[in-house]
């Protein structure tokens, strides 16, 4: 983002190793003021001051978030008037799902199902605008059919770095998420929204 637009960033993670390949990619590619990166938990209130961002993004993060319209709101908070937040939600419910597609999608951690309508009211409610909303399903699922037959053509390496029982679950989990989100069951959007004046 920061190479193509000439913009500074600000990353956040709570996990030190992102946090160290990012700085590491950083300092290839960016002056080193352009760029910086901060292990926090995004769910917590962040150390900035009010209108301090043009522009924040989440990109498949927002559904790991349990109080998702206090995040939105902390966003809002930093976000200057006319400021742009686009994150993309990949666990909206748009069709039925079996408790074993659920338990299967949700095996790498917390992650919050909502019902179609809930981010574009919590986006609302948090004092935001919603200028763009796009299905992009499609793409989750091809992205996930794509890692399923990279892992599938390196299975015998794998499974020796993994072992059998874990390189299976990334199996199933990568499958059943390509299934469910090409019959538009579970489906990903993208929601860009502006902060009035």
């Amino acid at each position: 983002m920061a190479t193509s637009t000439g913009c500074a960033i600000v990353g956040i993670d709570m996990h030190e190793q992102a946090i160290s390949t990012a700085k590491s990619t950083a300092s290839r590619q960016l002056p080193k003021e352009r760029a910086e990166f901060r292990i926090m938990d995004a769910t917590e209130e962040l150390p900035f001051p009010n209108g301090s961002f043009d522009a924040i993004t989440c990109i498949d993060a927002i559904n790991h978030f349990p109080k998702r319209r206090s995040v939105v709101a902390e966003w809002s908070r930093l976000l200057k008037p006319h400021g742009r937040l686009l994150f993309t939600d990949p666990i909206t419910v748009t069709g039925p799902l079996t408790n074993a597609e659920v338990s299967t999608r949700s095996s790498a951690g917390f992650y919050l199902f909502v019902p179609p309508g809930y981010d574009e009211l919590n986006i609302a409610l948090c004092g935001l605008r919603l200028v763009v909303t796009e299905n992009v399903t499609r793409n989750m699922a091809e992205v996930a059919q794509r890692r399923y037959a990279a892992r599938e053509s390196r299975s015998s390496r794998l499974r020796e770095i993994e072992g059998d029982r874990e390189y299976a679950g990334q199996q199933e989990f990568l499958e059943i998420a390509a299934r469910i989100a090409k019959e538009g069951r579970l489906s990903r959007f993208v929601y860009v929204s502006e902060k009035p004046r």
